[in-house]
C-alpha cells in the first residue's frame, strides 16, 4: 500500500492474545496480558491507539477482555460482559463500535466483524448472547455483501463468524470465495475460518514465510480518511498464520 501507519500496540496485543495466544510461552502470555491490563482506561473501557485521540471501542474492549478471560485473569472481568452490552442499540441492535457524541454513533459505523467479536467475547466471559444479540448479529453478517467497514479482506467475515460460535450462517458470497494466493490476508483467515483443511492455501502461506520465521506485514484494518489509511503489523500476519496452520495440523 502506498500509506501505512503503524498499528497501535494495543490492539495488536489483544487481537494475537485472542487468537494465537494458547501458542506463546507462559511468560509471553503473562507480560502480554499486564500490558492490556495497564491500557485499560479508568473508564474501564479500552481504544484502538492512544495516539490517535479517538474514543474507545467496542472491538478494541471485546478483544482485551477476551484475551484476558482466555489466560485466566478473572479479577479484570466482573463488569466485561456489562460493559459490552453498554454498546448495544436499543431495541433491536446491533453493537455499535463507539457510543460518543456525533457521528462516531452512527448507524454506519456499526462492523459486522466487531459484532462478532463482542459475541465472542461475551461467551468466553461466561455470559453468552441472548437470542436478540445472536439474531440481529446473524443477521448484519448476513447482509455484509461488501465485507467489514474496518478489517481488510471479507473472508474475515467467515474468520470471526466461526470463533463467535455463530452456526449455519447464509455468508454473502465475498465471503466464502476461496482467496487467490496473492491475496496472504484472505489465505490466512480462510485457515483461520473454514473448517475444511486446504493444503494449497496452507503451502501457500509457508512459502510466504520470511527467512527469520515471520510472516511480512499486509493490510489488517483501515478506516476513513483521506488518504485512506491503513494498518498493519508482521505480528498480526505471523500470528494469524500461525494460528491458520495450527488449526490444518
Amino acid at each position: 500500500m502506498s500509506r501505512w501507519t503503524p498499528c497501535g500496540p494495543l490492539f495488536a496485543t489483544s487481537y494475537i492474545m485472542m487468537g494465537a495466544g494458547r501458542l506463546l510461552p507462559a511468560g509471553s502470555f503473562t507480560r502480554a496480558a499486564e500490558f492490556i491490563r495497564g491500557q485499560r482506561r479508568r473508564d474501564r473501557l479500552w481504544e484502538y491507539d492512544p495516539a490517535l485521540h479517538i474514543p474507545p471501542d467496542s472491538d478494541s474492549t471485546a478483544c482485551s477482555l477476551a484475551a484476558l478471560a482466555l489466560h485466566g485473569y478473572a479479577s479484570d472481568l466482573a463488569d466485561g460482559a456489562d460493559l459490552l452490552r453498554s454498546f448495544w442499540r436499543v431495541a433491536d441492535g446491533p453493537f455499535r463500535t463507539w457510543k460518543a457524541d456525533g457521528g462516531w454513533s452512527s448507524r454506519e459505523r456499526d462492523d459486522p466483524v466487531v459484532n462478532c467479536n463482542i459475541l465472542f467475547a461475551l461467551r468466553v466471559l461466561g455470559s453468552p448472547p441472548t437470542e436478540a444479540e445472536r439474531s440481529s448479529v446473524v443477521q448484519m453478517v448476513e447482509q455484509a455483501a461488501s465485507g467489514s467497514r474496518y478489517y481488510c479482506s471479507p473472508v474475515t467475515l467467515t474468520h470471526a463468524a466461526s470463533r463467535a460460535g455463530l452456526k449455519d450462517v447464509a455468508f454473502p458470497l465475498a465471503a466464502t470465495m476461496r482467496p487467490q494466493a496473492n491475496d496472504l490476508l484472505g489465505c490466512l483467515r480462510w485457515l483461520c475460518g473454514m473448517p475444511n483443511i486446504d493444503a494449497d492455501l496452507c503451502g501457500t502461506v509457508l512459502r510466504a514465510q520470511s527467512p527469520d520465521g515471520s510472516w511480512p506485514i499486509v493490510p489488517w484494518v483501515t478506516g476513513a480518511g483521506t488518504p485512506r489509511p491503513f494498518w498493519g503489523s508482521p505480528a498480526i500476519t505471523t500470528a494469524l498464520a500461525l494460528e491458520g496452520l495450527s488449526r490444518s495440523v
